[in-house]
């Protein structure tokens, strides 16, 4: 289909409906169906970050609506119409068009979003979607069916809503695409398998090593087998959260590259593939007792960037298997995106405040140190981040503030 260019205001708020003119529209496709049988398909679209970005700053959610207006009207057809219902909720209608060609269409609108990003007070604004499509032959040629097969309704005003208490099961995500996206990646070859124990639910990950077909580099790709209690407001609730895994912006993460959902129970996360030294194999062949300020500081900022992120990410516990050394004697945190993405799962909510946990990766911080056997004024130091925390060193803005005197140690000598 024909794209359209880039359009004037005025040009831009026509192709927009307003919800009852959209109404209207949708009758007069379905009597125009049960006239001369021209089918036509109607979608819904469902913006996965705008709950938590409208949250944080209602403009910066606007914002964000409009980049996905933007971009579904440069990518319809002439013919077709966008109406926003409100809370990051779209409807697409798509005249004479059968349902594979309407998949096709918004699969590739989904691609296009997810590649697109805006900015916020230059703070990057990024829209990922989900979609629903309801086919003219599939449903009748009735407003009702059609919507409902959309998770909308009628409201009693006889205005397009959302259904109300309801957890829809059709999938968000299209695992038909799963085999097109593993055909990316070749000379898969398995690295380690294990079982994990996150707030009450066991999830079996197994790591790959392969070669990206794309980019020619090296990659390693996580599969997460999680348990078989499927919802969809599960399932977008980890969609959204792998999409945070994939803004991450600091030296001592890595961030995710990609993903995908195999089926309902199974997701696969793509990032590159560490080649650096566990810390655990690093101290029993280096001499690292210059570097153990700088290597607190930067477990500090580490935890203080996961704070900031919306929800944010609560690290498990520092240790000597789960931090790498990079260039430069870099920390670099690993294994830590399985305990943010499934802490939703059903029966696994997280029972514990996010300042608890991070009062845990505190003390972690101090079990590991100790173990290091610091020099012994930090020692002092360390001692103290122990469970409970005392209050002067109950956050790591106040732990950092407690290193300053010790800024003379070691290679700051």
């Amino acid at each position: 289909p024909s794209l359209i260019p880039s359009a004037s205001r005025q040009r831009r708020e026509t192709m927009i409906m307003a919800k009852e003119a959209f109404k209207h529209l949708l009758l007069k496709y379905c009597q125009r169906e049960i006239r001369d049988g021209r089918d036509f398909c109607v979608a819904a679209l469902h913006v996965l970050e705008f709950e938590q970005v409208a949250t944080a700053n209602e403009q910066a959610g606007d914002q964000l609506l409009r980049l996905v207006e933007d971009i579904s009207l440069r990518s319809q057809r002439e013919k077709d119409r966008l109406c926003r219902l409100g809370q990051g909720n779209f409807i697409l209608m798509l005249p004479d068009t059968d349902k594979a060609s309407a998949e096709s269409a918004l699969d590739r609108l989904a691609a296009t979003l997810s590649g697109a990003k805006t900015h916020y007070h230059q703070k990057p604004l990024r829209a990922s979607t989900t979609f629903r499509i309801a086919h003219s032959k599939d449903h009748g040629s009735n407003i009702e069916s059609l919507l409902s097969a959309l998770g909308l309704c009628l409201d009693d005003s006889g205005d397009i809503g959302l259904l109300k208490a309801t957890q829809l099961e059709a999938p968000v995500t299209n695992f038909d695409n799963f085999a097109i996206w593993q055909k990316r990646y070749k000379n898969t070859s398995q690295l380690s398998e294990e079982t994990l124990n996150i707030r009450a639910n066991k999830i079996l990950k197994t790591d790959y090593s392969a070669q990206d077909t794309w980019s020619h580099e090296e990659k390693l790709l996580s599969k997460f087998q999680f348990p078989g209690v499927y919802r969809s407001d599960i399932a977008e609730k980890i969609i959204k959260r792998t999409r945070i895994l994939e803004e991450l912006d600091h030296p001592g993460l890595i961030a995710t590259q990609d993903f995908q959902f195999e089926d309902t129970q199974t997701l696969w996360l793509t990032k590159p593939k560490n080649c650096y030294m566990s810390l655990e194999s690093y101290v029993t062949k280096s001499n690292f007792d210059d570097i153990l300020l700088d290597w607190s500081h930067q477990l500090l900022n580490i935890l203080i960037y996961l704070q900031t992120l919306i929800p944010p990410i609560v690290p498990p516990p520092f240790s000597l298997q789960n931090l790498v050394v990079g260039t430069d004697n870099h920390l670099i945190l690993n294994n830590f995106e399985a305990d943010y993405l499934f802490a939703c799962l059903p029966d696994g909510e997280q029972q514990s405040s996010n300042s608890d946990l991070n009062s845990q990766a505190i003390v972690s911080l101090g079990q590991l140190f100790m173990n290091l056997k610091p020099e012994a004024r930090l020692t002092t130091l360390f001692q103290k981040l122990q469970n409970p925390l005392p209050k002067e060193l109950d956050s790591p803005y106040k732990v950092r503030a407690a290193l300053k005197p010790f800024e003379g140690y070691g290679k700051h000598k």
